[in-house]
């Protein structure tokens, strides 16, 4: 948008340039109508046609960058109502829970690894024990 917006302003200088030194010439020229006048004065006119597609290409750019922000606005709004959704259905103080019980079959049972563990321990008077390290 502010490439075209500078584009434009830039071609309407160009074209008030172009119609002052047409002006300027036609009047202080010895010839008040010439080939020379009227070819400038119609490289003028096409610079205002230019003038005037620049002024529209910047509306459309500010459209663009209008209807854009609306977009991302939506999607963001979107987004928040998504995600408090799913935050609602994922509250664990909210969620039903069953219990299921599934016995193992002796087939699934493994012994990987038997170990004997040995704690040194001291008997104390009273009958209890207390760690020996």
């Amino acid at each position: 948008m502010e490439r075209e917006a500078a584009q434009a302003s830039q071609q309407q200088l160009q074209t008030v340039i172009s119609f002052g030194t047409t002006l300027l010439g036609a009047f202080m020229g010895r010839k008040k109508l010439s080939t020379s006048t009227l070819g400038r004065a119609a490289t003028a006119a096409r610079g205002l046609g230019r003038t005037m597609k620049e002024r529209q290409d910047v509306g459309t750019a500010q459209e663009s960058v209008a209807s854009l922000q609306q977009q991302i606005a939506d999607l963001e709004a979107e987004f928040q109502a998504e995600t408090e959704r799913l935050a609602q259905g994922t509250n664990p103080l909210t969620e039903v829970l069953e219990s299921l019980e599934i016995k193992p079959k002796k087939t699934d049972i493994a012994v990987r690894l038997v170990a004997l563990v040995w704690v040194p321990m001291f008997k104390a008077d009273d009958g209890g024990s207390h760690p020996a390290w």
